[in-house]
């Protein structure tokens, strides 16, 4: 399921705090999805 759905109250309204909750939820996704991006990109024997 994705954040957007969740967001767009499809399943249900969310209180602010939960909306809160979701949006910092979603922004340490991407960070971590970066960051694993920019590893796996590394030319191999570079640590």
């Amino acid at each position: 399921m994705s954040v957007s759905v969740l967001d767009g109250g499809y399943l249900a309204e969310l209180t602010p705090e939960q909306r809160e909750r979701l949006g910092r939820m979603s922004k340490k996704a991407d960070y971590l999805l970066n960051l694993i991006r920019e590893y796996l990109d590394r030319p191999v024997g570079l640590t």
